[in-house]
């Protein structure tokens, strides 16, 4: 599984032999000053990896506010719908949550 914080870095880890990569949306993820990928842009990255046979899993990296939950929760939703292969989540409320509202 290789990082990828571009479609740049994203497209040379696939054409490098990534079997899978790791990235973060503008939502909740750690690196919130880095420049993470737009919505379209994961449209297009997910897109991209499976048509090399590459998952796509996304960070949801950040401890949440109660507030914060909901939204999280949508995000999570939108991800799925996308065809994301996996999340990686760091908030355990957001997991027990994800764990009602997702397959």
């Amino acid at each position: 599984m290789a990082p990828s914080g571009s479609m740049e870095s994203l497209v040379m880890a696939v054409q490098n032999g990534a079997d899978a990569v790791y990235l973060g949306g503008t939502k909740f993820s750690a690196r919130a000053y880095a420049t993470n990928f737009t919505e379209k842009e994961l449209e297009e990255a997910v897109d991209y990896c499976h048509s090399y046979g590459v998952r796509v899993n996304i960070t949801l990296n950040t401890l949440l506010k109660d507030s914060e939950l909901e939204e999280a929760v949508s995000y999570a939703k939108y991800l799925y719908e996308i065809g994301v292969d996996a999340l990686i989540v760091q908030d355990a409320g957001l997991i027990y949550r994800l764990r009602n509202a997702l397959p």
